[in-house]
This record gives C-alpha cells, structure tokens and sequence, in this order.
C-alpha cells in the first residue's frame, strides 16, 4: 500500500503538480479505501485527521486523480459522482439507477472499426467507456412488486 501511495505521489509530481499534506492525505485514503468512494465519504474520513480540508479540496484532488489515471469517475444520474481506482485497463459497467450496484462488462462490445474517423481532424483518442444503466435484479423485483401493488389497489 505504502509503495502504490509513493507511485502515485511520484505521478503527481512528474506531472508538475505539488505534493501537499491535504494531497497526500486524500491519496492515502482513496488508495486505502479500495472499493468505490464519494468525495463526500473521503471528506468525512481525512476531517478527522485534517479539519481544516474543504469539499473543494477533495473534488480537486480527485479530479486530478482521475487526469492522472489513478480514478476512474462513476455518473450516476441524480446521484452524486463516485471515484473507484483503475485497473490498468478500461472497463465497462452495468449500473443500477436504484441501488448504484455496478458490475463490470468482462469483454469491451465496441469494435475498434467503430472509432473509424474520429482522430481525423487531429483529435487524438485516450480512452472510452461505456455504461449500461437499468435495474438489478433485487430492485427491478421490488418495482415489479410496487407496480403489481399500483394495479391491484
């Protein structure tokens, strides 16, 4: 852990970017989190150690992470952003609209032919991703069973 932590602290560095105590503080904890994290629950975790770090703070040090390629950036639509480390290759996700689960896709379903014409005006590709949103199976159970209710009363 401490050895990706350096890693990354040497990324930001060769990028030109500083390496703060409230920088330092956010990768540790992003890093040793693992799973999916919200700013909000990054914010709640390094207050304790740093009060003084803002919410502006976090979002800027995550969204330099995901520049960097450290973090990938999660949208879920009318919820708030998540942040899930990379994991050397792009993934796609199915994500649940009630619950937020999100599986990852094994295989990528684009074909390289489908990116035919894009980098000819001069735009240079560096990634893609792909999400699939609709219902696990336990929330769409649940709707059906709301929807079933509806009808019945």
């Amino acid at each position: 852990m401490v050895n990706q932590i350096e890693e990354v602290l040497v990324l930001v560095k060769q990028r030109g970017h500083r390496v703060t105590p409230q920088r330092r503080l956010i990768i540790s904890d992003v890093l040793s989190h693992g799973a999916a994290v919200s700013a909000q629950a990054v914010l709640q975790r390094v207050t304790a150690a740093m009060p003084e770090i803002s919410m502006d703070t976090v979002y800027r040090n995550l969204y330099l992470l995901c520049e960097l390629g450290v973090l990938y950036r999660v949208e879920l639509p009318g919820k708030a952003s998540e942040f899930e480390l990379q994991t050397g290759h792009h993934q796609h996700y199915r994500i649940c609209l009630s619950c937020g689960e999100r599986k990852s896709v094994d295989a990528c379903c684009i074909d390289r032919d489908c990116f035919a014409g894009i980098e000819d005006d001069g735009f240079t590709m560096t990634d893609h991703k792909l999400e699939f949103y609709g219902y696990c199976r336990h929330c769409q159970a649940k709707r059906n069973k709301t929807n079933q209710d509806k009808r019945e009363s």
